[in-house]
């Protein structure tokens, strides 16, 4: 997935209405309409990560509330 960038090439963050910090970003078209893609930025790298996960065999626990988190450094 591709996003809209500034003049220096990083991400375009933009202001959402109402919002005092900008934090949405536009994802690139792929033709000439922009809403064929169809996606909103959010949906489509939700997408994107799903399909990381499928592909390195991730299990995901729905339903399921973390109580502790332990780290080890090994």
């Amino acid at each position: 997935m591709y996003f809209e960038s500034n003049e220096y090439g990083s991400i375009f963050i933009t202001y959402a209405a109402a919002h005092t910090y900008p934090r949405n970003l536009t994802l690139k078209s792929n033709g000439p309409d922009p809403q064929a893609d169809g996606y909103f930025p959010g949906i489509a790298m939700m997408d994107a990560l799903m399909a990381q996960m499928d592909s390195r065999d991730i299990r995901v626990m729905n339903d399921v509330a973390l109580v502790d988190l332990l780290h080890c450094a090994l």
